[in-house]
C-alpha cells in the first residue's frame, strides 16, 4: 500500500499521533521529505501541491506507487512537526556524548556493563545509557567516585522515551583542571 501524504496528514492532524509518517519510513518517508513537502508549499505559496511523476518507458513504476500526490496548504504544520519527529528518532552516528556518570549497572560476573550518562542532548539535560567494555566501565566507575566528566562517541538513538548510545568509543575521564 502506498503512503499517500495528503492521508497521511490528515490522520496525524485529526488524531494527534504521527504513526502514519512513522509507518511510512520503510517506503522513503523521512524528515527530509516532509520537511520538503513543507517547505515547497510555503515557499510557493500554493493552496495546493499536485506533484507527478512521470516513469521511464522502459522501468516500470514499483507496484503500489502513485504517479500523482496532492498535498494542500493545510498540511504544512503537520509536515513540518512529522519531520521534526522523524528527525529526532534518526540515529546521529558520530554523537559525542559529555556529562557526567550518574549510574552504574553491571552483573556480578561480567567485565562489562551499563553506565547512564546526564548529558546535553536535543536542547536538554538527559540521561542517556551506554554499554561499556571492562576497561572503560573501570574508568566510568571511578570518573563517577571522583564527580568527573566524561566523554565518549559512539551512535546516539532515541528509544522511546530515552536515549542510547550504541557503539561507544573512545570513552574518556576528564582530567582535572590543573592536574594530569
Amino acid at each position: 500500500m502506498a503512503w499517500i501524504p495528503r492521508a497521511a496528514a490528515a490522520e496525524a492532524g485529526a488524531t494527534g499521533n504521527l504513526g502514519p509518517f512513522e509507518g511510512g519510513v520503510s517506503r522513503g518517508v523521512s524528515a527530509n521529505l516532509c520537511e520538503a513537502l513543507a517547505a515547497i508549499i510555503e515557499a510557493s505559496q500554493a493552496e495546493v501541491l499536485d506533484l507527478g511523476v512521470s516513469w521511464s518507458s522502459n522501468r516500470h513504476a514499483p507496484p503500489g506507487v502513485p504517479d500523482r500526490v496532492i498535498v494542500s496548504s493545510d498540511a504544512v504544520p503537520v509536515l513540518r512537526g512529522a519531520g521534526r519527529a522523524l528527525r529526532e528518532r534518526q540515529p546521529d552516528e558520530d554523537f559525542e556524548l559529555e556529562g557526567w556518570v550518574v549510574g552504574l549497572s553491571r552483573d556480578v560476573a561480567a567485565e562489562q556493563g551499563e553506565v547512564t550518562i546526564q548529558a546535553q542532548v536535543g536542547g536538554g539535560w538527559r540521561r542517556v545509557r551506554v554499554e561499556l567494555s571492562g576497561t572503560a566501565y573501570k574508568a566510568a566507575i571511578e570518573a563517577h567516585d571522583a564527580k568527573r566528566p566524561v566523554r565518549c562517541r559512539g551512535t546516539l538513538v532515541k528509544e522511546g522515551r530515552g536515549y542510547v548510545l550504541k557503539q561507544a568509543r573512545s570513552f574518556e575521564v576528564e582530567p582535572v583542571e590543573g592536574g594530569t
